[in-house]
């Protein structure tokens, strides 16, 4: 599915639950702010290195097992990757603004934060098949930490983890 060009005012796209399989997003579309794609079939998504005012993409429920997001989600506040099929995923480094981030009911076999995330206040990484994890240092705002369900013999946790309020380490190896 690609929408037709000429949205340029569009700051909310809600496509949840169409059966799609592949999503492209217009390069003009830059004011959008939310977007959402959960709960279809989607294998592909494309979006353009311009969303820089982008502070919702829900993309749960679906069946990606790769995904590139692009620079420039420097408003990006939540990510929601819930229960898809991913093997892998790396995020850009410009996405600092992000405090919320659901991986949860994926494959991923490793995943490494970037640094500077110091706004990041929710991190689900539960139902994976990761075998170590280590947290970076900085992530002070960090409230939930959710890495359950995994296959873990190895978890690095830094000292200055002053805000977690809740940590989920159950059923790991």
């Amino acid at each position: 599915f690609t929408l037709p060009s000429g949205l340029i005012k569009l700051t909310q796209l809600a496509l949840w639950q169409n059966r799609l399989t592949s999503f492209t997003l217009p390069m003009e579309t830059t004011n959008l702010l939310s977007l959402l794609l959960n709960g279809n079939q989607l294998t592909n998504v494309v979006l353009p290195p311009n969303l820089n005012r982008l502070n919702n993409l829900d993309l749960d429920f679906n069946l990606l097992q790769n995904l590139n997001l692009p620079a420039g989600l420097t408003e990006l506040k939540s990510l929601t990757l819930l229960a898809n099929q991913l093997a892998g995923l790396t995020l850009p480094a410009d996405m600092t603004n992000l405090n919320s981030l659901d991986l949860e009911a994926n494959q991923l076999l490793s995943f490494t934060l970037p640094a500077g995330l110091t706004e990041l206040q929710s991190l689900r990484l539960g139902a994976n098949k990761l075998g170590s994890f280590t947290l970076p240092r900085g992530l002070t705002n960090l409230d939930v930490f959710a890495i359950a369900e995994n296959q873990l013999t190895n978890l690095t946790l830094p000292s200055d983890l002053i805000h977690v309020s809740q940590l989920d380490l159950g059923e790991n190896q």
